[in-house]
């Protein structure tokens, strides 16, 4: 893939995490998810401690909006890649965790979009498809965090200041 190429898919994927997470607290107003909505969902899940969980539900989406604006950026590229790449091995852990044990529940990932256009491929319940989308997604987090940022990442400047190394 070209330098371009990098950077567009870097973009694209900071820009789905930053959607991502502010979905889940909120912050795009509507319908599309609040805090509460999420915990829910996280409860359901039937994974973490009743203690940690409202805890996990306020930091699994800041660690989504960091890490998608990072990307966006192009500063710290490979390891806010590698972070997002965890979360969504994690992720994919738990649904096949809900997927086994018959459960019935709402996964939050993107908020509440069923009814919108994205609702298929961001379908709100845990089952073989969004097993799918997190793989499909760890495997171009995986593909960032080995590539690098490409063209106009803030790391690239930051090596060619410090490090006196002009960009790969």
């Amino acid at each position: 893939m070209s330098k371009t190429g990098a950077l567009l898919l870097r973009v694209v994927l900071g820009a789905l995490f930053i959607y991502s997470g502010a979905a889940k607290l909120g912050f795009l107003g509507g319908t599309l998810g609040d805090p509460l909505t999420f915990a829910g969902s996280v409860w359901a899940f039937k994974i973490l401690h009743q203690d940690v969980v409202l805890f996990a539900t306020y930091a699994f989406p800041w660690m989504e909006i960091v890490c998608g604006a990072a990307l966006i950026l192009g500063l710290t590229t490979q390891a806010a890649a590698a972070i997002l790449g965890l979360m969504l091995l994690a992720f994919c852990g738990a649904m096949f965790k809900v997927i086994f044990s018959g459960d019935d529940v709402e996964c939050g990932c993107f908020g509440k979009v069923s009814n919108t256009i994205l609702g298929y491929i961001l379908t709100t319940k845990v089952g073989w498809t969004s097993v799918a989308r997190n793989v499909v997604l760890l495997a171009l987090v995986t593909f960032v965090a080995v590539r690098g940022p490409g063209y106009a990442g803030l790391d690239l400047l930051f090596r060619r200041r410090c490090c006196g190394r002009e960009a790969d």
